[in-house]
């Protein structure tokens, strides 16, 4: 059986997380922060703590989660079966997922 902790989210409402998750971010927590901070400062050498949308597409790109180019039109025939043309994420879906985690 695993551990979970309760935590308390922003709205007030309490979360069930599981602790192995946890610390399994807890091990890396100094590695994930200095990567994040390379990411960062890349290009202005005092930035170690905001990234802008240009500097998370770099990241996404270099792990290999991204791609550059245009979206592929999806066939109208095949509008059911969205994840037949492509697997990675396009400029548009990186800018996205920027802006609403900011």
């Amino acid at each position: 059986m695993r551990n979970y902790r309760l935590l308390t989210n922003p709205a007030g409402l309490v979360d069930m997380q599981c602790a192995e998750n946890i610390a399994d971010i807890d091990e890396h927590c100094e590695s994930l922060l200095s990567l994040f901070g390379s990411y960062c400062s890349f290009g202005d050498a005092m930035n170690t703590s905001s990234m802008t949308s240009a500097k998370f597409m770099k990241l996404l790109r270099e792990a290999e989660l991204a791609t550059t180019g245009i979206k592929p039109q999806t066939p109208k025939s095949n509008t059911n079966n969205s994840n037949n043309y492509c697997d990675m994420l396009y400029p548009s879906d990186v800018d996205l997922i920027f802006i609403k985690a900011i």
